[in-house]
């Protein structure tokens, strides 16, 4: 649920509004206002994003359970902004000029725990299975991180429930540590499973400087989106617990879910410019789900030796795959030694 303003209104007596009996929205409604403003910028690059892979992949041209998150992520999305402007728009323009009902929680405020934390496991889980795919070998961190996801939503579920059962902030704010724990979980989830990958992707690294590019871009990618949501996350954290009266983390947080949803199809859409730089990798041959990695060398006299991400090796004539079976993620031209 939100925060509590009754301190706001104790703030506020002051000013005109103050005098009027108005409380103070500015780190209240005001940020939530704000919030929702800055989602909807970042929803329209999302749809810009669902628009370009729809035109990219559509059709039998990927696979299904990414066609699945898209759609299932835009859904959310979508969802989510609305309800974000149901409530800004019932606070602040419905129920203008009526300082009690800005004590009251409404029902789009308190659904967006469970919407923020149904989003956030999805985007998670796509990269949870990226990291399970490119080496199995960490399946039990990929596990860990799973599971605190699924705590991470049930504390959000937690969060909802109980804000159902109260009518006003004031009664909610012994349960606050129930949002900032949820939002701390994901913190950590996403630290892990982003190390995790990065990690994955070293080992990965051979003798042939055109992977090692690749593999250098694919953990600066990595790096850079793994880190933007984590400082937002973390900044939500910080200010759910040092401001729990406001309605700044919830602002904060809402941003941070937004860039969540952008990431997964950005990772999706880059594939084709990764496509590019391998080379001769053909349509289905460039899959950014990061699979393990199977590498084979062969010398002059036919003998070979190789490197896999599951500590077995696969031939593969001509090619340097990072991939896994059918779903290989990026298939190069290998570059033969004198």
């Amino acid at each position: 649920m939100a925060a509590s303003l009754e301190p706001v209104l104790s703030e506020s007596s002051s000013s005109l509004p103050g005098l009027l009996g108005l409380p103070s929205l500015d780190e209240t409604y005001g940020a939530l206002l704000l919030g929702a403003f800055a989602g909807l910028l970042l929803y329209g690059i999302l749809v810009n994003q669902a628009y370009r892979y729809a035109r990219v992949y559509g059709g039998d041209r990927d696979r299904s359970i990414n066609k699945a998150f898209v759609i299932c992520i835009l859904v959310l999305d979508t969802f989510d902004n609305v309800v974000i402007l149901h409530a800004c728009y019932t606070y602040l323009v419905s129920d203008y000029f009526e300082p009690l009902a800005l004590l009251s929680g409404i029902w789009s405020i308190k659904v967006q725990p469970i919407m923020a934390g149904f989003t956030v496991l999805i985007c998670q889980s796509f990269f949870a299975r990226r990291v399970y795919i490119l080496d199995r070998r960490h399946r039990v961190l990929v596990a860990f991180s799973i599971v605190l996801m699924l705590i991470m939503f049930g504390f959000a579920v937690a969060g909802t429930v109980i804000a159902f059962k109260f009518h006003t902030y004031a009664e909610y704010e012994h349960f606050y540590w129930i949002d900032a724990a949820a939002c701390g979980a994901a913190i950590i989830s996403d630290s892990l499973t982003a190390g995790v990958l990065i990690l994955a992707l070293r080992r990965q690294r051979t003798a042939y400087e055109k992977t090692n590019t690749l593999l250098n871009a694919l953990i600066v990618y990595t790096i850079n989106t793994g880190l933007l949501t984590g400082i937002v996350n973390t900044l939500a954290l910080v200010f759910a617990l040092a401001q729990p009266n406001t309605m700044i983390w919830i602002a904060v947080e809402f941003v941070a879910v937004r860039l969540y949803t952008n990431s997964v199809l950005a990772v999706l859409n880059s594939r084709r410019s990764l496509r590019d730089a391998a080379d001769n990798s053909g349509p289905m041959d460039l899959e950014l789900e990061l699979q393990s990695a199977s590498v084979r060398q062969t010398d002059g006299d036919g003998s070979s030796q190789g490197r896999s991400g599951f500590g077995d090796v696969s031939s593969q004539k001509g090619t340097l795959g990072l991939g896994w079976l059918s779903d290989s993620v990026v298939r190069l031209s290998r570059e033969r030694g004198s």
